[in-house]
């Protein structure tokens, strides 16, 4: 045990600052083997690739900046897909503050497409739920 914790300081040791390739390949391998399957699935159908070799197929083609996003997009994925994390989306709106990423703007065309795909299909705007429904016994 003492060998493993001693042969693991002398990698980390090594690590160059900005990670290379074959690093963040390892990192990404692990990092996606722990994934839970919505998040994979959900990862494949956002690269239009299969599920079961999407992680190979993503870390084998590209160099060190689209695996660093992949990376970043393996971290925030689950909060991405999961509508019930107020923890989530709170972690998204953070990293999209800190790059500088139009928040509002974004949920603007969001709502004008919705609203497009609405009018487009003849259907009436939702109506926001005010209290619980007492017709219902």
């Amino acid at each position: 045990m003492a060998t493993r914790q001693r042969t693991l300081t002398a990698i980390l040791s090594k690590i160059e600052s900005p990670l290379n390739k074959a690093n963040l390949q390892l990192v990404g391998r692990s990092f996606f083997g722990h994934l839970p399957q919505e998040c994979r699935t959900a990862l494949a159908k956002r690269h239009k690739t299969d599920a079961n070799k999407f992680a190979q197929e993503a870390m084998a083609s590209g160099d060190e900046l689209s695996v660093s996003r992949f990376l970043v997009e393996m971290a925030l994925v689950e909060p991405a897909i999961n509508a019930y994390s107020k923890e989530g989306g709170a972690l998204i709106q953070s990293v999209a503050k800190r790059l500088r990423v139009p928040i509002e703007r974004i949920a603007k065309d969001a709502a004008a497409d919705f609203a497009a795909r609405r009018k487009k299909r003849g259907e009436r705007a939702p109506t926001p739920k005010r209290g619980k429904d007492k017709t219902a016994t």
